[in-house]
């Protein structure tokens, strides 16, 4: 067993690597990552086969061994049989050290859900008091990356714990996250997951949830009193020309309700829609 001392800027960190423990003494948190049937049942036929590769990390808090991170081997484990699993064991950390664990064991795993990814950075900028700059220079990434997790900070938690039972990419949940409906937020995961919905096509049907047409609507455009080229759908917010002026007509941010970042994910779709419009109206009249 070896045994270091890690000195931080509060507190010294005592670690032990290599300990086997007892799985019944283990705390797994509320919020640890989640992993699918399949991936459980994947992992324990290996850990069978091959063994335990990796150690799984635990903090000690007075007389409980807390889960850092390493869930799926741990589940895998009990799945398996086991009783004991090998694990690394620190003493003294804060809430901070252990959330920056977490994420630099999970960050680039294909497997992790980027709604977990956000939470990890939510967490960390509440745990710190860092803004989303301060964030992306603390853990070295460019801002525009934070800035992509930022718009799935929001999102539900029943949408958050639903999708732990897929594995969906960062552009997919980015698509999910501008649907303002709960339940067209979970229909839409389970297409991605059941359908390989990415793509334009996610994108289309994420736009035809926003912007229903109405039954019986007339041919976009067809007012006289809007100009060639305006937002064709229904929709929060329209664009539209007035003289040589580009007319933005939309809703009001509401900041206690809900998430900037949405709010722009919805003013950056209307305004692709409409120049989407644009070129067609364009390509039409070249005709």
């Amino acid at each position: 067993m070896n045994t270091t001392n890690e000195v931080t800027t509060t507190q010294e960190v005592k670690s032990q690597e290599g300990v086997w423990v007892e799985i019944s003494r283990i705390t797994v948190p509320e919020d640890a990552r989640k992993h699918t049937p399949v991936d459980i049942d994947s992992r324990a036929i290996s850990l069978a086969k091959d063994g335990q590769l990796e150690n799984i990390l635990l903090s000690k808090e007075g007389d409980q061994l807390v889960l850092v991170y390493g869930n799926g081997r741990l589940e895998s484990a009990k799945k398996a049989g086991w009783e004991k699993i090998r694990a690394d064991i620190k003493e003294g950390l804060t809430e901070s050290q252990k959330l920056m664990m977490t994420l630099a064991e999970n960050d680039e795993r294909e497997d992790a859900s980027p709604f977990y990814i956000a939470s990890l950075y939510q967490r960390l900028m509440q745990n710190g008091t860092l803004d989303q700059a301060a964030l992306a220079k603390e853990l070295g990434k460019d801002p525009s990356s934070i800035a992509k997790y930022m718009a799935l900070f929001d999102v539900s938690d029943s949408v958050r714990q639903n999708v732990n039972a897929f594995t969906l990419s960062l552009r997919q949940c980015l698509a999910i996250a501008k649907l303002t409906k709960v339940e067209d937020q979970l229909a839409v995961m389970k297409e991605c997951a059941t359908q390989d919905l990415s793509g334009k096509a996610l994108e289309a049907r994420v736009k035809q949830l926003l912007n229903p047409k109405p039954t019986g609507a007339g041919t976009p455009g067809s007012d006289p009193n809007v100009n060639k080229g305006s937002d064709p759908e229904p929709g929060p917010f329209q664009f539209l020309w007035k003289g040589n002026g580009l007319v933005i007509k939309g809703r009001t941010f509401t900041p206690h309700t809900e998430s900037l970042q949405q709010y722009l994910n919805e003013l950056s779709d209307a305004y692709d829609r409409f120049m989407e419009a644009e070129k067609e109206h364009a390509v039409s009249k070249a005709a």
